[in-house]
Formats: C-alpha cells, sequence, structure tokens
C-alpha cells in the first residue's frame, strides 16, 4: 500500500508535517494509516486525498475504527469534526491506539501506558493463580521475567517515558515481588530484586533506549557506507537525481527491519 501512497503529499498543495525536513504525514503499516498534520484543514485534506487514492486500489477507510487525537498547545481547544468525502464523520478522542502504542492527547508528544500495566497485571495473576502456591519462586520470578517483562516493557526504549510513569511501573513490579514473597517492605523487595538480578524499570529503559539508539546508528552507518561505494555510479549516470531517488529508496530497503513507527516516536521526543 506504501508505494500508491508515495508521493501523493509532494502532488498536492497540503501543508504536512516534518521532521528536520522529512515528510512524516502518512505513516502507514500494513493496513494501517497514520496521518500527523499540524493544522485540522490540513488533516481533512489529507484524508480526502487519502480516500481517493483508496478509492482506486478499491478499498474505504472503516470510520468505526478511525480516531483523531490533538496534540499541542491547542490539544484541550475544541476544533470541528472531519469526515469523509460520503459525511461520515471521525470523532475528537483522548488517546489512540497504533501498533500497540497509546498515544494520548497533551501539550507535547506523551505515550499511555496504563493498557501495558493492566495488561501486566492480567499475564502475572493468570500466572501466578496457576503455579503461585505450587512452584518455587524461582520457577515464578522466571515465568515473570520470560512472559509478562515483554508486556510491561513493550515499546518504553522509543517512547517517551516521564518520571511518574516510571515510578508507576515500577509499583506494578514491586507490588508482584512483594506477592511473591508475601511482603509489603519495600527493602525485602529491593534486596530480593537484587538477589534475582532483576534491574529496576528506570534501569531497564535506560538500556533497551542505549541499545536502541545503537542500533540506529549502525543502521546509518551502513547507509552511508553504501551512498558512499555508490557514488562514481550517481556521478556517471545520465540522470543524477533519479539515481539519488533509487539509491534513497535502496538505502531504506536496507533498514525496513527497524520498526520506523518506534523510531519516529524516539526522534519526535528527541528533536
Amino acid at each position: 500500500m506504501a508505494v500508491y501512497f508515495l508521493g501523493i503529499i509532494s502532488a498536492k498543495n497540503i501543508k504536512y508535517q516534518n521532521i528536520k525536513f522529512v515528510c512524516v504525514s502518512v505513516i502507514l503499516y500494513a493496513d494501517d494509516i497514520l496521518l500527523i498534520v499540524p493544522s485540522v484543514t490540513g488533516l481533512q485534506q489529507l484524508l480526502y486525498v487519502c480516500e481517493a487514492e483508496l478509492g482506486w486500489l478499491d478499498m474505504a477507510i472503516n470510520v468505526g475504527k478511525s480516531a483523531r487525537v490533538p496534540i499541542g498547545v491547542r490539544h484541550n481547544v475544541k476544533c470541528i469534526n472531519i469526515s469523509t468525502a460520503d459525511g461520515r464523520e471521525i470523532l475528537w478522542c483522548d488517546k489512540i491506539r497504533y501498533l500497540g502504542i497509546y498515544v494520548k492527547s497533551a501539550g507535547v508528544f506523551r505515550c499511555s501506558y496504563d493498557n501495558d500495566k493492566r495488561s501486566f497485571y492480567r499475564a502475572f495473576n493468570a500466572i501466578f493463580g496457576k503455579v503461585g502456591r505450587l512452584a518455587s519462586e524461582d520457577v515464578i520470578i522466571q515465568l515473570l521475567r520470560t512472559k509478562c517483562l515483554l508486556v510491561l516493557y513493550y515499546g518504553l526504549e522509543a517512547c517517551p517515558v516521564t518520571k511518574a510513569q516510571t515510578k508507576s511501573l515500577d509499583y506494578a513490579l514491586h507490588s508482584c515481588f512483594g506477592k511473591i514473597f508475601s511482603t509489603r517492605d519495600q527493602v525485602v523487595v529491593h534486596h530480593c530484586m537484587a538477589f534475582f538480578d532483576f534491574s529496576s524499570v528506570s534501569e531497564a529503559v535506560k538500556c533497551k533506549q542505549h541499545m536502541f539508539s545503537n542500533d540506529i546508528r549502525c543502521q546509518l552507518i551502513h547507509c552511508v557506507c553504501y551512498l558512499v561505494m555508490r557514488l562514481p555510479l550517481i556521478w556517471n549516470s545520465r540522470s543524477n537525481l533519479c539515481s539519488i531517488r533509487e539509491m534513497f529508496g535502496v538505502c531504506v530497503c536496507m533498514c525496513v527491519h527497524v520498526d520506523w513507527i518506534f523510531l519516529l516516536f524516539f526522534f519526535y521526543q528527541k528533536w
């Protein structure tokens, strides 16, 4: 689907959203479409363009699963509703879910992790309810590490995490350890986590962000090296502009295994 949406922003007179002069107004993953526009009017125009393009592909927008959320200094100002070409309205909401990440309405880019905590508690209670009184603490903690932490840490390496959210996620992890060892003393909980080599959420987030940034840096270095190797071919080509566009597309394909929506969130909070 991304092939058909390529170039529709530049072809239309729409004020798009960009980060470091890179257009990020249309983000596609499978059949999920994310539109980012700095104004309501631009969002309505872009919606018409995407709807027309989908019509050529014999596809349609599912209004029941579509939502929009305002982000910025005027996020709490009531705006008019946008609608599709056939008059169906898409209402405003406080948060949206895209690829498992909940983006909420705020003055700056913020994510909500309440659903992650609920899923984490649900997974832990399901495990503890089955084997909590039968298995040893080692088995329960190993199950917690392999089955539950993935739910709690999903997307934290790329999404912004505030101090209040870090404390809330830490409390979720500490409460599970307190339930395993039947204690409410935080000192005992910290000693148990240290004994089983469990780091706090803040330390785990820093480690994940460091690994994520290193992975991005390696991919960018590979792309630059590939471009340098192809420079003689670009220079000798008859159409330099077409060659450069082709090279950029190849470089993007080389980095396709990086989760680009997380990359966008990471760059958005950094810049």
